[in-house]
């Protein structure tokens, strides 16, 4: 259920006054606000996806001046934008010239999946050892519970049985975090 608060703004010598309706409704818990992304964020998802998906061909020229009217920014976020871009190797910045979207070449390529390669390899035995250290520790519950139970420990509480975080319940859901 949706909870309206309504919220009032102190305005000059302390007294307070009501804010329109649609400013005086705040979402209740559980919504989240509406996330604002950084301008520079946005051209550079932009940009970078122009540039992959091949609007923007190699060796090929942009000024900043060409991008503002497309994009619609001013220079300062698109010069931020443009020095992002650059450091991912989509393009190169030149002084006056501005910049011009870079050829991949087979030693580029084959260097970044190296790199990528060993970047997924350390990921991956980061989470096995994680996941060892977990199954490790959750062995170790299951372990004492079936002891209880074949004990007659538990007996017949079943509700300890259904529990959402009873052991069979939590065992596969915290083997990979």
């Amino acid at each position: 259920m949706r909870t309206v608060t309504k919220i009032s703004d102190t305005g000059p010598a302390g007294l307070s006054r009501r804010l329109p309706r649609r400013l005086a409704l705040v979402a209740s818990e559980g919504e989240s606000p509406i996330a604002r992304h950084p301008l520079p964020a946005q051209i550079v998802e932009r940009l970078r996806a122009e540039i992959v998906e091949g609007k923007w061909g190699p060796g090929e020229r942009l000024t900043e001046q060409m991008l503002c009217e497309i994009y619609g920014v001013s220079r300062t976020p698109l010069r931020e934008a443009l020095k992002v871009v650059e450091t991912e190797g989509l393009l190169v910045l030149l002084p006056n010239r501005g910049a011009v979207i870079t050829e991949p070449t087979l030693s580029d390529t084959r260097d970044k999946l190296r790199v990528l390669g060993a970047l997924e390899g350390l990921a991956i035995s980061l989470v096995c050892v994680q996941a060892t250290e977990v199954a490790m520790s959750l062995e170790r519950k299951v372990r004492a519970y079936i002891a209880a139970v074949e004990g007659g420990a538990v007996g017949e509480d079943l509700a300890a049985f259904y529990h959402p975080d009873a052991i069979q319940h939590e065992f596969p859901n915290r083997l990979v975090p």
